[in-house]
């Protein structure tokens, strides 16, 4: 791509950001956040319907850094990974999803498997786990039996 087609010249470039790949393992990017420098480039999204709150990795996790979320607002909010499984899952299959979490005066959190098809979510809530309140480190598993 050049300014004039006819006489193309020399390319200039203002800036070039270069983003590593997030490597999977289980079909999640960066599960333990310890790629990437901010939370934009990690593989991970956060979002929620208020435009209130922050999510933010930082060096003080479970086992090395970890996301800390701050929200103050309503509703809900929502951290995704941004790896999928890649295949269609099969009836009597077992997945489990875990993730380690501590909480301060949490109204709840939930970890949630979802149900995807062509890039939607057609269940939201294969399964679940959750805990609220104030915690020191716990284990969060769901497992959901595809029936």
């Amino acid at each position: 791509l050049y300014a004039q087609a006819q006489s193309p010249g020399s390319a200039y470039y203002d800036s070039i950001t270069l983003t590593p790949a997030v490597p999977e393992r289980n079909g999640v990017a960066n599960g333990d956040f310890e790629y990437g420098s901010d939370f934009a480039h990690s593989g991970w999204s956060w979002s929620t319907r208020e435009q209130t709150g922050s999510a933010e990795i930082v060096p003080e996790g479970h086992q090395g850094r970890g996301l800390k979320v701050q929200f103050d607002g309503q509703k809900d909010w929502t951290v995704i990974n941004s790896a999928t499984i890649g295949q269609a899952v099969e009836a009597g299959q077992t997945w489990r999803v875990s993730a380690w979490v501590k909480c301060k005066d949490t109204t709840h959190l939930d970890l949630i498997l979802v149900g995807m098809l062509n890039g939607r979510v057609v269940d939201y809530g294969l399964t679940s786990d959750g805990i609220e309140g104030t915690t020191d480190w716990k284990l969060l598993e769901a497992t959901a039996d595809i029936p």
